[in-house]
């Protein structure tokens, strides 16, 4: 009789897992075809900078390159060496990378589901309970613009780090009754560690102790056979120290937010924390009715509330945060899931939707606060006491439709310009979205459209510099630039609240037309009235500013054939902000423009107003400490000094050299 052969089952919630990963994935393939989006190419050009990354040197100053946080994410910076060394790069590999790593966050959500469910459920609903909250997250439309933008990377890795951390913790509170000392290092390991990981990824993963504090605060309970003097004991120096940490440096980061944020934002930290209400209301909006489009990368329709009635739902939405936090607190005993979602969600926005400057909405906010957010309803859609049937068909429908919305949304990503006229579309009061879009109409060759969206974009947002002087540039393809967008062009540099780095741009770019006549109406005149306009600009006025400001008079004073008074500009600008990128730029161009003996003072200048480089505990400083380490600036220095001798040695022979009479 022959033997049988032996088929090990494979359990049903195993293969709805499986299929889970696979259907999301196939739900963001389409927009793995997309291109690289507004910060994309101000973080991952470091990969290009000297050639690439190529040897230890060069990774070392890849590695330290990102001033995002005092620490400069550089896990996150490490990980785009995974999909290219070099700049330019094909989006493909990154946004590829940034889905599986999203598969990857949803399976360590769904284990960690599965293990909290476990203490207050039966197996099976905990397995369908895990299933059906981590599908809703990994299927959720509103993940779409942080999993396929690229350096949204950023906001994925500490929910890797915080999630690995989260079941090393749990796994360390399992192993107290046997071996006490053992589970204290698992909770140490799993606590510790992955708050540093997590926040050298981004800062607001330094938030791991708080999060692991709600979950202390409400599902989790005494492991059985532990005393609770013992369990307070380790949780007051595992759990505590990390907690105190993160509170001074949290309170650290308040003064400075405070004193700089009127510099870089048209807004106070007072109005912010007023918007902010307004803000998460709109979140929560989006993630319990989840759609297909949404603003996507373009908030700056977003405003702040000057006061609790301006606008009146900022009162309004304050009240209601309130209620949800009463709420959640109120539920830790009678409700612990739900309890779970709403502390959760509050405690993961502490950082980024509070004091801190940043923009004051994005989409990508989420993606680590709503982790436990649809657990509850997993867990009543997975009891199958009551309407087991007709839950379950519930359950699939929801998943399914989520991964439409998805799959619809990703095929938007996937298709640029579509993408940019649809924002533009949905975003009528975004100017940043109507750029977007006439820039990708431009590159197209639909000009007159791209000119047409403009133009209506310059009389609504007269102030944006951005719109205006792509105006201007639209214009100046057909060689005629009207007086009308020279009025509007210099008003809005005079009034931009952004500060001088577009305005900047675009001087620096258009010097070329304006110095060969190319367009008619844009010439050296012009360029100095926008930058006389520019200067009076409230935005202007910091050492940064101002140097930027004599920067682009010196173009000027180039472009018309005047090296002194280059030089004389050029000075000015370093002494305001002495930097050798700086210098070496400069010097450069006036030996580009024929004035090599000036370009050699002005390093010498440089010399007399260098400062030292001194170490400090962020990464610029870092960065800076380690180019001066390795010689890079002396190097540089040195290799452009001997070019300008060497011109201005050549200049001098040919104006010494033989006569014919």
């Amino acid at each position: 009789m022959p033997a049988r052969i032996s088929i090990p089952r494979i359990s049903i919630p195993i293969i709805l897992f499986w299929a889970l990963l696979v259907g999301c994935y196939a739900a963001y393939a389409p927009g793995l075809n997309g291109y690289f989006n507004f910060d994309d190419f101000a973080n991952l050009n470091a990969l290009g900078q000297e050639g690439g990354v190529r040897d230890w040197t060069s990774f070392l100053r890849y590695l330290t390159s990102s001033h995002a946080d005092p620490t400069g994410r550089p896990i996150t910076t490490l990980s785009f060496l995974i999909d290219g060394n070099d700049w330019p790069a094909w989006a493909y590999s990154f946004k590829r990378t940034n889905v599986l790593l999203h598969l990857l966050n949803g399976t360590l959500l769904v284990w960690t589901l599965l293990k909290l469910g476990r203490l207050s459920r039966s197996e099976g609903v905990a397995q369908r309970a895990a299933l059906i909250g981590g599908a809703i997250w990994l299927l959720h439309p509103l993940f779409v613009s942080t999993t396929l933008y690229v350096v949204q990377r950023e906001a994925m890795l500490p929910v890797t780090f915080g999630l690995a951390g989260i079941l090393l913790w749990l796994h360390g509170r399992s192993v107290l009754t046997a071996s006490p000392k053992r589970g204290a290092m698992w909770m140490l390991l799993g606590l510790w560690g992955g708050t540093v990981l997590s926040a050298l990824s981004k800062a607001n993963g330094m938030l791991l102790p708080l999060l692991v504090l709600v979950l202390e605060g409400t599902v989790l309970r005494p492991p059985p056979g532990v005393e609770q003097a013992a369990l307070a004991r380790t949780r007051r120096w595992v759990l505590g120290i990390p907690v105190a940490a993160m509170v001074l440096i949290i309170a650290s980061l308040i003064p400075e937010a405070v004193r700089g944020a009127t510099d870089i934002r048209p807004w106070t930290v007072g109005q912010r924390l007023l918007t902010e209400p307004r803000v998460l209301i709109e979140y929560l909006r989006l993630l319990w009715v989840p759609r297909s489009l949404s603003s996507g990368l373009f908030n700056d329709q977003v405003h702040a509330s000057t006061s609790l009635f301006q606008p009146w739902t900022t009162g309004l939405s304050l009240l209601t945060l309130a209620g949800l936090l009463v709420v959640g607190w109120m539920l830790r005993k009678r409700n612990p899931p739900w309890a779970l979602a709403i502390l959760f969600f509050l405690a993961g926005h502490v950082l980024e939707s509070s004091f801190i400057p940043l923009e004051l909405y994005f989409e990508h906010r989420n993606y680590l606060p709503a982790l436990f957010l649809f657990w509850p309803v997993g867990l009543w859609l997975a009891d199958d006491r009551a309407r087991g049937h007709t839950k379950a068909i519930a359950a699939i429908g929801l998943v399914i439709f989520l991964g439409m919305l998805t799959h619809a949304r990703a095929s938007l990503w996937g298709a640029p310009l579509k993408q940019a006229v649809v924002w533009a579309k949905i975003n009528p009061d975004s100017p940043r979205a109507q750029t977007n879009a006439a820039m990708f109409l431009v590159t197209q060759g639909r000009v007159q459209e791209a000119r047409n969206l403009l133009s209506q974009a310059a009389s609504r947002f007269p102030e944006e510099a951005q719109v205006v002087s792509l105006l201007a540039s639209t214009e100046c393809r057909s060689h005629h630039l009207t007086n009308d967008t020279r009025t509007r062009l210099l008003d809005a540099f005079r009034l931009d609240p952004h500060g001088t780095k577009l305005p900047f741009t675009w001087v620096e770019a258009s010097l070329s037309d304006a110095s060969k006549g190319a367009c008619q109406g844009l010439d050296l005149d012009l360029l100095d009235e926008a930058v006389s306009s520019l200067a009076r600009n409230p935005r202007a006025s910091n050492p940064g500013g101002r140097q930027d400001l004599d920067y682009l008079r010196a173009l000027i004073a180039l472009a018309r054939g005047n090296g002194k008074a280059a030089l004389a500009r050029f000075d000015a600008g370093l002494a305001a902000l002495p930097k050798p990128a700086t210098a070496l730029k400069q010097a450069a161009l006036l030996g580009t423009y024929g004035f090599p003996e000036l370009g050699l003072q002005h390093l010498a200048y440089y010399e007399t107003v260098r400062k030292p480089t001194r170490f400090h505990m962020n990464m610029p400083a870092v960065h800076a400490w380690l180019l001066e380490h390795q010689g890079y600036w002396n190097g540089e220095l040195a290799e452009l000094a001997a070019a300008l001798r060497t011109d201005a040695a050549n200049r001098q022979a040919a104006l010494s050299g033989p006569r014919i009479h």
